[in-house]
């Protein structure tokens, strides 16, 4: 399923992002995320393997359209100088929500289970979750227009031209080599995270949705105060500054011996990691043509998303070799070549951001 999803979006995103340039977000975002909910409900009522992965398979289309939009929408309606503010605000959003809906999934899918089978207690959990975000689209018929950007030219005439341009050429190539190392160290472990504590802690569901949740918790809080940090380092070298952070507790999952040390671990890991994703994508928005923001952003989820869905296959691989240390070290390499690569490719730009 996790695959399956990655490889949608990994798929779609570019086109998606080239239609939201092109066409206008606001309806783009709107209908791309109806279906997505759709299809978060039909993996929950289906019951054949195979109709599940094409249901989440689907999902991926649809949710790639609010990944790619969302943050140049954000730049389209704000103000100049406010874009920061805005991108951190909505990620902060995002893990506030998250951080209910993980404790919440946990705990309902434990609630239940003493009523309902294992299995169909996951199924409402899921459907449930569905609900909630399809709710969450009655918000999106109040979206404003934004800016839009002429573009005339199709989407092959775009790609080969980018080819061509000396200045934004650079920039792509930097984003893409940069997403797939870090979306394949991603997908070497987040996706089963769940499994990491069952399995190595034996702990129960309600537990590792309250890790979760306070991870996501303590990154939102994070997100605000890493846009504070912008201000003084500028927004790479504050991303960069976050993401060498997370990195030695990023090994050490691998190694911690303790329940008790590796949610510590975990939840420091998560926050460092995760903090600069708004000050990333601002200074994508900032530093790429207006005509591409949508086609930059949509490289870098596309990306990562394809390196979501290698991780998969390569982690499997990977824990039969030398179990959880090597997973965990595996990513802390992909995590330091990927940053480090990033901080040569856009020093230049450390300026992005930076007040004082």
């Amino acid at each position: 399923m996790v695959a399956a999803s990655s490889l949608a979006q990994a798929l779609f995103m570019i086109p998606a992002g080239y239609i939201g340039d092109r066409y206008g977000r606001r309806r783009f975002i709107f209908w791309g995320s109806f279906a997505a909910g759709g299809m978060l409900i039909l993996q929950g009522v289906f019951e054949t393997p195979g109709l599940i992965i094409l249901a989440a398979f689907l999902f991926g289309l649809g949710f790639s359209v609010l990944v790619v939009n969302g943050v140049p929408y954000l730049s389209e309606v704000s103000r100049p100088g406010e874009e920061v503010k805005l991108i951190g605000l909505h990620y902060s959003s995002i893990m506030i929500a998250s951080m209910l809906g993980n404790f919440g999934g946990g705990a309902i899918t434990d609630l239940l289970s003493g009523i309902l089978s294992l299995k169909n207690s996951y199924r409402a959990s899921l459907i449930l979750g569905a609900l909630i975000f399809l709710v969450g689209n009655l918000f999106l018929t109040n979206l404003e227009k934004g800016r839009k950007v002429e573009i005339k030219e199709d989407l092959k005439k775009i790609i080969f031209g980018i080819f061509s341009d000396k200045k934004d050429f650079p920039i792509f190539r930097a984003i893409f080599i940069f997403s797939l190392l870090i979306g394949t160290g991603s997908g070497l472990f987040m996706p089963y995270i769940n499994l990491y504590f069952a399995n190595r802690f034996g702990v129960t569901n309600t537990f590792i949705g309250l890790a979760l949740a306070g991870a996501q918790g303590l990154t939102s809080l994070a997100m605000i105060l890493g846009t504070k940090s912008a201000r003084y380092f500028g927004l790479v070298r504050a991303f960069v500054i976050l993401n060498f952070l997370s990195l030695p507790f990023t090994v050490y999952l691998g190694y911690v011996p303790y329940l008790s040390w590796a949610v510590v671990v975990f939840l420091v890991r998560h926050t460092f990691m995760n903090a600069g994703t708004p000050l990333f994508q601002a200074a994508n928005v900032l530093i790429i043509d207006p005509s591409r923001k949508g086609l930059i952003l949509s490289l870098n989820q596309a990306t990562f998303s394809l390196g979501w869905a290698l991780g998969g296959p390569i982690s499997a691989l990977i824990f039969k070799a030398g179990g959880y240390p090597l997973i965990f070290t595996t990513v802390g390499i992909l995590y330091f070549c990927g940053t480090a690569f990033y901080y040569l490719a856009f020093k230049k730009y450390s300026y992005l951001g930076q007040e004082v």
